[in-house]
């Protein structure tokens, strides 16, 4: 028979779940001046990284063990904005970035 913390441990263990846990968390280490848009953002970031980005490198990785794939989501939660715009600042100094972000810099007048 399993109990409540054995269940409550195989569902805090899945990415998407150890992931918004992090997120959450990384929102407490965020400047108390941050807007609460700014702290939307860090939240969705790493919770994307959880859902999209922890699962393809669980696979190419090869993990098998619960708690370690709970632990990548866990950080990649509370990293995941930190990835996300390193991630970027490699990506604009392409020419591919150089358009993005000439297409995201043009304002409606």
């Amino acid at each position: 028979m399993m109990g409540f913390f054995d269940g409550f441990r195989e569902v805090a263990q899945q990415p998407e779940v150890a992931g918004t846990a992090g997120s959450l968390l990384s929102l407490r280490w965020m400047p108390l001046a941050s807007t609460w848009r700014n702290k939307v953002a860090s939240f969705a970031s790493g919770l994307a990284v959880s859902v999209w980005l922890v699962p393809l490198a669980v696979e190419t990785l090869g993990m098998k063990s619960p708690g370690a794939v709970g632990a990548f989501g866990f950080l990649g939660g509370l990293f995941g904005l930190l990835l996300i715009s390193r991630a970027w600042d490699y990506i604009s100094t392409t020419p591919a970035g150089e358009w993005i972000t000439a297409i995201f810099a043009k304002r409606p007048q």
